[in-house]
């Protein structure tokens, strides 16, 4: 069996990702008996040698895509998906190997034991399942600005409010913290940072206990009241303040985007 990497990149900038040239170019794989997996803009396919030469190799040339094969491909039965928290799989397990690498979504090579196994250990921080045939396991979609609906002018004057400079400082201050992870001295800074931003901007806060994986941690709850009349409506905001466990401190993907 050959295993390529087809990265689609025929889309029109500013149109969505799933435009009717994809959309011919999987019907024209499913007539052929080609397997694929869509991972945004590009698919996973897997096929045998027959199919290679015949569908897949002259579908390459005539569409505007990259093929990227994959040199020792292994049995239908071993490829399998993981997606991820982080990189906590790849950490845990840096031996497998991946075959498709977008992120939080992977395709590795393993055994279906191994695959039970490491789906069992690794639950809530990361799954592994057998990977289906013809199958989206992400789509990625881009808006025309034209369809854009037009703003709404209470949000707008919202939004008018925030300065980029203000905005830019939060962020830098919160990704310096060497990491934020939940039950760590560094997350507890972080939260007392936190609440007294909030405070500052006329919140009235507390902190609220919680125990996460075996070790105590802390939510920060801000509540501020309305100025208006009766009646009054009830608005909830809710954000993460830690971080992934990841390795690298600040340098990190995961530690860096937060979640």
């Amino acid at each position: 069996m050959k295993i390529a990497a087809l990265r689609v990149e025929s889309m029109s900038a500013g149109r969505m990702v799933r435009s009717s040239s994809l959309d011919e170019l999987m019907k024209t794989l499913n007539s052929a008996g080609t397997s694929w997996a869509r991972f945004g803009e590009e698919l996973f396919l897997f096929t045998d040698e027959k199919k290679r030469e015949g569908v897949i190799l002259p579908l390459a040339e005539e569409s505007s895509v990259n093929l990227t094969e994959i040199p020792s491909a292994p049995g239908r039965e071993n490829l399998h998906l993981v997606i991820q928290q982080g990189r906590l799989f790849q950490q845990a397990h840096p031996n497998v190997s991946v075959l498709l690498d977008r992120g939080r979504f992977l395709v590795i090579e393993l055994d279906a034991g191994s695959a039970r196994e490491y789906a069992t250990e690794g639950f809530p921080c990361w799954s592994v399942s057998p990977l289906e045939d013809n199958s989206v396991v992400f789509d990625v979609r881009r808006l025309d600005p034209s369809t854009r609906p037009a703003p709404v002018a209470w949000v707008q004057s919202l939004v008018s409010l925030l300065e980029r400079p203000a905005l830019e400082a939060d962020l830098a201050h919160l990704v310096s913290f060497p990491n934020r992870f939940s039950t760590g001295p560094h997350f507890r800074a972080a939260a007392d940072w936190a609440e007294s931003q909030l405070k500052s901007l006329g919140y009235v806060s507390h902190r609220e206990p919680i125990m996460v994986n075996g070790g105590t941690s802390q939510n920060v709850i801000a509540e501020k009241g309305g100025a208006e009349a009766s009646p009054r409506l009830c608005v909830i905001i809710i954000a993460h303040l830690d971080s992934v466990n990841s390795k690298g401190g600040p340098s990190a993907i995961a530690t860096r985007r937060g979640r």
